[in-house]
């Protein structure tokens, strides 16, 4: 039960399906800590999101993303995002090394990130293929069976996902996006 390679963290994505779209963006495969919607889904941190849908979930999601990016970089637990946000991030920073960076030019710093992680998995043979979840975990749409994620609503997503980000359809970044963020990959 992995994702690309990483064996899923301790949550049932079929349960969590914002954690379900996290595990197959994540650049490193099943890890729960890339984007904790946990959080939102199960724990009302930030904000309550239904649990059982994956309904508006793409945009929310990379915003995670990006902030679990920055607190990476900034070597915090990652479970201080349920105490940080981008604004006191910011006042962190700027009271630690006195470099000014804005919330929003930190959650850039976090998006930069990203689409490096990304395109450095490109480079390293990861396709569209990659994200994706085992294959047990996704219901028989036709029998309708509801225990499993929704196939066709779970690639909805995905596609999703890949506009908010700006990448094509195959998840590669777009190079607008690329020169957007000043990536030269």
């Amino acid at each position: 039960m992995d994702v690309k390679g990483l064996e899923l963290g301790g949550f049932d994505p079929r349960g969590i399906r914002g954690q379900a779209l996290a595990y197959t963006t994540s650049s490193h495969g099943g890890d729960y800590l890339t984007a904790f919607m946990v959080g939102p889904e199960i724990l009302g941190k930030p904000v309550s999101l239904d649990r059982l849908s994956l309904k508006g979930k793409a945009g929310i999601l990379q915003v995670f993303e990006n902030i679990a990016a920055v607190l990476d970089s900034l070597v915090f637990c990652p479970f201080s995002v349920f105490a940080l946000n981008e604004e006191l991030c910011s006042a962190l920073l700027l009271s630690a090394t006195g470099m000014e960076i804005s919330p929003a030019e930190l959650l850039k710093i976090g998006e930069r990130i990203y689409n490096l992680e990304r395109t450095y998995n490109l480079k390293a043979g990861f396709t569209r293929k990659d994200d994706t979840l085992p294959e047990r975990l996704f219901g028989n749409e036709e029998e309708n069976e509801g225990y499993g994620l929704p196939g066709k609503e779970f690639e909805a997503a995905i596609q999703e996902y890949y506009h908010y980000r700006g990448w094509n359809e195959e998840g590669v970044p777009l190079l607008e996006k690329l020169k957007e963020l000043e990536l030269s990959c």
